[in-house]
């Protein structure tokens, strides 16, 4: 028997060769002593002698210089060894707040953050720096960073059609419980620059609208293991909005819309407890949503024909969107349209306010699909870490004109059934390393043959569910090359249902004003 067959596997393989490492007993002793010192030991002074300074420099608006982490992995990711080990050591390196992965601080009481929430209060005045250029690989793309720059031109393009604007940037987890994280820390705190950003809006006619208020008015403020705040503080902020744009907005008259409100139990894990991947004692929480129903029952719906737009991120979404795993249709718009007693449109995306949502609002616009039509006002929630990290780009958005449909849709209310050859496709997330749980990806189709239509030789773009509930589909490991069958729909005709899902275009490809699918993948 050759050595290839002798064992089933190379890590099999790897097993019984260290099986047979002679290390004698002492030396293995004193080695495991000083690594489990070194590692423990690192973290827990760290936190001891720098707990203190590091407030003082929250609360001087300096920087947070990141922890160190106790050592590197040096295994693959798909390491059977690593999956096994990497929970153990994360334990270990929480012992005095130490990172376990690169995005998450562990706080006191068990309570994490996000990294970049902490580097965007503790960083310098994000209003120092105007631009800055994002390294991927081996492209370099330019990154805006001037937010006044691009919410003024924003707020120039609305006013041009009679919008008013109303900005509403949601203050991160370490700005309204900094006590969490260092210990004598009191808040609210926040980046050095935004009092001078409040004011340069305020000035350029746009309304600002800051829920830190109503947000600290209450126990009930963020999660521990989430980036997000809790249901009691987002309906607070909700209520207080609608307060606002009642005073400093003019608006038609209205009837008002009679909605209801439910109320249910609901437990969910942490993003940042699933970045983790670790057992912490706050991973699950129990909350209470109110779920707002339409005068009829059905659940809370976007409205075309509303006067008010709404542009929002995972603040928007948490409690909103199903698959995020807090309930559903209980969010940021539900409850300010139930608070406010009008319907809104609304536009969500989990990640990247400051582009992300523009950007679909253009491309809709650029596909003829006029999402401004008979809007009054828009309101444009982010989180304030975008202010300093966000993409600030300029973005045109102009209506065009109805697409030729030189790419393959069924026509409004048809589903097709299509095959053909994948020619293109999205990135795809890697599960437990993004704080989203769920992601759609692109893919387009050559040589599409649609069942019982006769058409055959078309080429279609079809947006795909690549992961759901932290785990990938089947769909996520198509390959270019391989011949695929869908179930597919006007993207036009479902996107308020799916469009708040992160996602990824094609590289290469310019979605705006192209005619786009919604797929299933079939066996």
């Amino acid at each position: 028997m050759d050595q290839a067959t002798e064992y089933e596997s190379r890590e099999e393989q790897a097993k019984a060769e260290v099986g047979v490492t002679a290390i004698s007993r002492p030396l293995a002793i004193s080695t495991v002593l000083v690594f489990l010192a070194t590692v423990i030991a690192v973290p827990m002074i760290d936190q001891l002698a720098g707990g203190w300074r590091a407030w003082r420099r929250l609360a001087a608006g300096g920087e947070l210089r990141q922890r160190q982490h106790g050592f590197e992995i040096a295994l693959e990711e798909g390491s059977a060894t690593a999956r096994a080990v990497r929970p153990g050591v994360e334990r270990v390196l929480a012992v005095g707040g130490a990172s376990a992965v690169e995005s998450v601080f562990v706080g006191r009481e068990g309570w994490l953050f996000f990294e970049p929430d902490v580097r965007h209060v503790t960083g310098k005045g994000f209003l120092d720096s105007a631009a800055d250029t994002v390294v991927r690989g081996k492209e370099v793309a330019p990154r805006q960073r001037d937010p006044v720059a691009a919410i003024l031109d924003f707020r120039k393009q609305l006013s041009a059609r009679g919008i008013a604007l109303v900005i509403v940037p949601t203050p991160v987890k370490p700005a309204v419980q900094p006590e969490m994280l260092w210990a004598g820390a009191t808040g609210p705190v926040a980046n050095a620059s935004f009092e001078r950003f409040t004011r340069e809006m305020e000035a350029g006619g746009v309304l600002v609208f800051d829920p830190t208020a109503a947000i600290i008015d209450g126990r009930e403020r963020f999660l521990a293991a989430d980036t997000h705040w809790r249901p009691e503080a987002m309906e607070r902020a909700a209520g207080a909005l609608a307060e606002f744009v009642g005073r400093r907005v003019v608006l038609p008259q209205s009837l008002g819309v009679e909605y209801r409100r439910g109320e249910e139990r609901v437990r969910g894990r942490g993003d940042l407890a699933a970045m983790l991947r670790s057992s912490q004692s706050r991973e699950f929480e129990e909350v209470t949503v109110r779920p707002v129903l339409e005068p009829d029952g059905r659940p809370w719906t976007p409205r075309a024909d509303a006067e008010i737009l709404w542009l929002g991120d995972s603040f928007s979404n948490i409690y909103a969107a199903g698959a995020m795993g807090w309930g559903a249709d209980a969010g940021f718009v539900e409850q300010f349209s139930y608070l406010f007693g009008r319907p809104v449109d609304a536009i969500r995306r989990n990640d990247s306010g400051a582009f992300e949502t523009r950007q679909m609002l253009a491309q809709d616009m650029a596909r003829g699909e006029d999402r401004l039509a008979g809007k009054k006002l828009v309101i444009w929630q982010f989180a304030t870490r975008e202010l300093s990290q966000g993409d600030w780009r300029l973005i045109e958005i102009n209506v065009g004109k109805k697409s030729e449909r030189r790419l393959l849709v069924p026509p409004a209310g048809e589903t097709w059934t299509i095959s053909g050859v994948v020619t293109g496709k999205g990135a795809t997330p890697r599960p437990g390393n993004v704080a989203y749980r769920d992601h759609v990806m692109a893919v387009t189709v050559e040589n599409v043959e649609v069942e019982g239509h006769g058409i055959t030789g078309g080429r279609a773009m079809v947006y795909l569910r690549s992961m759901r509930d932290g785990k990938l589909t089947e769909a996520a490991g198509v390959q270019v090359g391989q011949r695929v069958r869908l179930r597919v729909r006007d993207w036009s005709a479902v996107s308020r249902q799916y469009e708040f899902i992160n996602r990824s275009d094609v590289p290469g490809i310019e979605m705006r004003g192209q005619p786009a699918c919604w797929g299933e993948w079939l066996p």
